[in-house]
């Protein structure tokens, strides 16, 4: 209707808040093609900027691209929105909070720890000048307690925790507080870990059930999958493989076709160690490679699993590419490995390609090293 209507600022923010809702219902992709239509009415920076409000779509497209750890992308957007929103009172609150948080998120990604609480803080006392509802700087507070979950500060949480005035046997877990509790779950996971003998861990999987219920019911695939995650660190620490295992398995097929990434691996080192036992098991073994590989820690991956070639391999080598495997090995150049196989120099740049992917390397020395890693040479 505001497309007919010529309504262009109608028309736009039609656009931003489809992609959040898509995002929100976890159709990553969805959302981004939403995104793009943006750019089909208003191809120019310039003009983009002189639309009203147009920091939400800055803000909503450089969440999605931390969220696929895209980050460089993701800080040039977030940083493009943040242009708009200082020094104006005419943003709305909700696009605010939600730049202010996905900046602090992508910080966090980065390893940027202070960086990342020095914007909640300024978030706090923007919200504080602005006289922003109460439940905006909730939700601040809820992201700074899993940031200091992130970095092990215990301390401050539970200060957090005391404020708050959250119990997870509150009745109300609706959406609106999803954020704060998310966050209460992931105190009562990192206490459970330090105090086992403390019941934290069976009232974070209680509070996590009714969580996931309520995402189920209203389709909110996005919630889903976090709080998959945190109900699977939460077996973890507890120390039932089986279920925690189950519950991954269950995350990963949702999360894969979307490509989520950082909210596996903002959760740091024990989802890590739960990726690679999953990945040892055979579980979503390409998906679980791209995590460990975005991590770091694709050596590691490579050593945590057996070396039968079967589960070693995200994709298996062709007969043909195990011929040129075997050829560079033994030293061929691509002209010598075209005129021994018959085949043209582009087929053999094409051969080499493959193989270079699917031993997740870069170069034939790698390629060698790897090969003969994992039993194919």
């Amino acid at each position: 209707m505001a497309r007919e209507a010529n309504n262009l600022v109608a028309y736009f923010g039609s656009i931003n808040l489809l992609g959040r809702l898509q995002m929100l219902q976890g159709r990553l992709h969805t959302g981004a093609h939403t995104y793009e239509q943006t750019m089909q009415v208003t191809p120019e920076r310039e003009g983009l900027q002189a639309l009203l409000n147009s920091a939400d779509y800055y803000f909503g497209l450089g969440d999605l691209l931390r969220e696929w750890n895209k980050l460089d992308e993701a800080e040039q957007y977030l940083s493009q929105g943040m242009e708009l929103v200082r020094g104006t009172s005419t943003v709305y609150a909700y696009v605010v909070i939600l730049g202010y948080m996905a900046l602090a998120r992508l910080q966090q990604a980065r390893g940027n720890y202070q960086g990342a609480l020095d914007t909640l803080h300024a978030f706090t006392e923007l919200a504080h000048q602005r006289h922003l509802a109460q439940h905006l700087l909730a939700q601040a507070a809820a992201v700074q307690a899993q940031v200091e979950v992130a970095h092990g500060n215990l301390a401050a949480v539970e200060r957090w925790l005391k404020e708050s005035g959250l119990s997870v046997d509150d009745e109300d877990l609706s959406y609106p507080r999803e954020r704060e509790y998310l966050s209460l779950a992931r105190v009562r996971i990192a206490q459970g870990r330090a105090d086992p003998e403390d019941p934290f861990l069976p009232e974070a999987l209680q509070m996590l059930a009714r969580l996931l219920h309520d995402a189920e019911r209203n389709a909110r695939g996005g919630s889903v999958i976090e709080i998959l995650i945190l109900q699977a660190l939460a077996l973890q620490a507890q120390g039932q493989q089986e279920q925690e295992l189950a519950v991954l398995q269950r995350v990963l097929a949702l999360a894969e076709p979307e490509s989520y990434m950082r909210l596996f691996l903002d959760e740091g080192p024990v989802m890590l160690a739960l990726l690679h036992l999953a990945h040892a098991q055979g579980v979503a073994l390409h998906y679980i490679t791209r995590l460990l590989v975005a991590s770091g820690e694709q050596t590691s991956a490579s050593a945590a699993v057996p070396t039968a070639r079967s589960t070693v391999l995200v994709e298996q080598l062709t007969e043909r590419e195990l011929e040129v495997l075997h050829l560079i090995a033994a030293g061929a150049s691509n002209e010598e490995i075209a005129e021994q196989l018959v085949i043209a120099i582009g087929t053999v740049k094409r051969h080499v390609s493959n193989i270079f992917g699917k031993l997740m390397v870069s170069n034939r020395t790698q390629a060698m090293a790897r090969a003969r890693a994992i039993g194919l040479l």
